[in-house]
């Protein structure tokens, strides 16, 4: 038993000294500057890139890291931007050659989470990127209690479905108990199907589905502030 203890503490120094070694080589190389608290920056596939700021501007980035147009700013959706609210998530839909769909996760005006579309469409003239705010499609949204704990982050799987990542609604110790409230959306991971139903159909291997006692929203609980 000794011997084995000792082998494997004798692989880990190893391990931990070969990964130093790699990790050493690193080096960061500015990328672009001017940019206020960005929180998520997702690639396109014309390989240019779509930037988010907390205070609500969405950016088109060229490929070298310089700014093409801010391509909308929804500050006046957003309220209150301090601490842990703002503009907090972005997605880029999978098939947005086709479709121009971004999907971005706020707090609201009433400090309240809300889920929505936007469509990127060529500016006029051809100079670039645009988004008319008659765009918006709301998706989801859902009470917030407290200030902090918003989660925020959004992201497409390989199945083509939308995550979306709920903190446990804020304070300190989930005195609400909402992220093992099955009834709550907070303290989850949500999947949501977006290219089905209005705004949305449920995947039909979600969890709960169909259970009376759970959102069928639910892909996964139990979850603090999860990013």
């Amino acid at each position: 038993m000794k011997k084995a203890i000792y082998l494997l503490f004798f692989f880990l120094i190893c391990f931990t000294s070969i990964s130093y070694a790699q990790l050493g080589n690193l080096e960061t190389e500015s990328f672009s500057s001017g940019h206020s608290q960005v929180l998520a920056m997702r690639e396109l596939p014309d390989n240019t890139f779509i930037i988010i700021e907390k205070a609500g501007n969405i950016k088109h980035l060229d490929t070298d890291g310089s700014t093409l147009t801010t391509l909308i700013n929804i500050d006046d959706q957003i309220g209150d931007d301090g601490g842990e609210r703002g503009l907090l998530g972005l997605a880029v839909h999978p098939d947005y050659s086709n479709n121009g769909y971004i999907f971005v996760n706020h707090t609201d005006n009433s400090d309240d989470t809300r889920i929505a579309r936007y469509t990127v469409v060529d500016a006029a003239g051809g100079s670039g990127k645009t988004i008319n705010s008659s765009s918006r499609k709301e998706i989801f949204d859902f009470d917030q209690p407290f200030g902090n704990h918003n989660g925020g982050d959004i992201h497409f799987g390989p199945d083509v479905y939308l995550y979306i990542v709920t903190g446990d609604g804020g304070s300190g110790g989930d005195p609400q108990n909402n992220a093992q409230d099955l009834m709550s959306p907070l303290g989850k991971i949500h999947r949501l199907d977006v290219d089905n139903g209005d705004p949305y159909a449920i995947p039909g291997d979600n969890p709960f589905l169909g259970d009376p006692n759970a959102l069928d929203e639910i892909w996964s609980y139990g979850l603090r502030n999860p990013w």
